[in-house]
């Protein structure tokens, strides 16, 4: 903004801010009316926002910059600015809405891992290897090995896979 009567090379930050809104309207949301509303909503609150907050002044100034070389579209967004109500409303249920969905995503979460844990403890409790009355002395340090080799949280895909592999050989003979 400082820079922009001395630099022309620069590029127009309003410019380029409403190049890519046009581009998420018309070609991420496929010009959907609903998410135009909204998107053109928060554009315009934003520089509503910004004209309470810097004075008319500053406003004017700012606006001034905000596309020299379409005054139209300047005097279209001046008059939508001045028309806009509910700022805060609309900003404050948007928030609102924004911290429900977080929290419950959170709450989700930790069912997420709670559930993990459970599904976790059930595991551990299934796949011990009980030692019975028939097993030779040459089984249990293998019985020994595979209970060990189940117990850590690591890798304990190829000692299960290894064990359900047995117990099929072992029912099929």
């Amino acid at each position: 903004m400082k820079y922009h009567d001395k630099r022309p090379d620069l590029i127009n930050l309003f410019e380029l801010y409403w190049t890519v809104i046009s581009h998420l309207i018309h070609n991420m949301y496929h010009s959907d009316t609903k998410t135009c509303e909204v998107i053109l909503d928060r554009a315009i609150n934003g520089l509503k926002r910004f004209k309470e907050r810097m004075g008319i002044k500053k406003y004017n100034e700012v606006m001034a910059l905000f596309a020299p070389k379409n005054p139209n579209f300047n005097r279209v967004i001046k008059k939508t600015v001045q028309k806009a109500d509910d700022v805060d409303l609309f900003d404050k249920l948007l928030r609102d809405h924004m911290i429900t969905i977080l929290k419950n995503e959170r709450k989700e979460q930790e069912e997420f891992l709670d559930t993990i844990q459970s599904v976790r403890n059930q595991i551990n409790n299934i796949l011990h290897i009980s030692k019975t009355d028939h097993v030779s002395l040459m089984e249990e340090p293998i019985i020994d090995a595979a209970n060990y080799s189940l117990e850590g949280d690591g890798k304990r895909l190829r000692p299960i896979v290894t064990w359900v592999k047995g117990v099929i050989e072992v029912s099929l003979y």
